[in-house]
Order: C-alpha cells, then structure tokens, then sequence
C-alpha cells in the first residue's frame, strides 16, 4: 500500500492513496456541485432580469402612448377653447347689435310727433300701443 503525505499536515499523519483519491473526489464533487447551484442561480436571475426588462420595456412604450394621447387631448382642449372664445365674441358682437336696433326701433315707435289743433295750436300726439297710452 502506498502511503502519502497529505497536505504538509503538521501532525504529519498519512493516509494511503486510496483515501486521498476519495477525498479529491469528494472535493471535486462539492464543487461541481456548488458550479451547478451558482449556475441554476445565474439562470433564474438571468430569466428574471429579462423579464424585468421586458416589463419595463412594455411600461415605457404605454407611458409613450398616454403622454402622446395627452398632448393631443390639450391641443383639442385649446382649440375648443379658442373656438368658444370666438363664437361669443361673435355672439356679443351681434347681441350687441341687435340690441342697437332694437332700442332704435322703440326710440321710434316712442317718438311724440306735434299736430295742429283747431284751435291752432300745436299740441302732441300720443302713440298708441295696445291698451296703452304713452
């Protein structure tokens, strides 16, 4: 049987071939082992990150598209604006307007025209409207 030192070790015990062949194997079994679980690990965060991504990815493109859809609606909001800004500027204009010749038209229906009376003097007429004198 071979006997061999193992590893400067200081009690300087030895072991024969045969175990120190199992212990290196063991050795190399736990750290295959370990490489295979850091391995599965690097996998799962690999297939997480991308999913993150992915996600990330679909949200930007939605904040894209709502921040587009907000932009038009202010401009239509604008437009709205200014097209109700004009309609009663128009609309005042022409109230306006015909307010003017409706105080005329009453201005004239209310006008006190003289008349002659027989005894030659001249008097007032009054207009009539409805039942009314005025």
């Amino acid at each position: 049987m071979n006997l061999t030192l193992l590893d400067n070790n200081p009690l300087n015990e030895y072991y024969c071939s045969v175990c120190v062949t199992e212990k290196w194997r063991f050795i190399l079994r736990a750290g295959m082992l370990a490489f295979t679980f850091i391995a599965f690990q690097l996998e799962r965060l690999q297939a997480e990150n991308a999913a993150e991504w992915g996600r990330r990815e679909r949200l930007e493109t939605e904040k894209l598209g709502l921040e587009r859809e907000n932009k038009k609606l202010k401009t239509e909001v604008e437009n709205l604006q200014e097209e109700v800004d004009r309609k009663s500027r128009h609309s005042s204009a022409v109230l306006d307007s015909d307010i003017k010749a409706l105080q005329n038209d009453l201005s004239d229906k209310t006008k006190v025209k003289p008349m002659r009376c027989a005894a030659g003097d001249f008097g007032f007429q009054r207009l009539w409207f409805g039942n009314s004198v005025l």
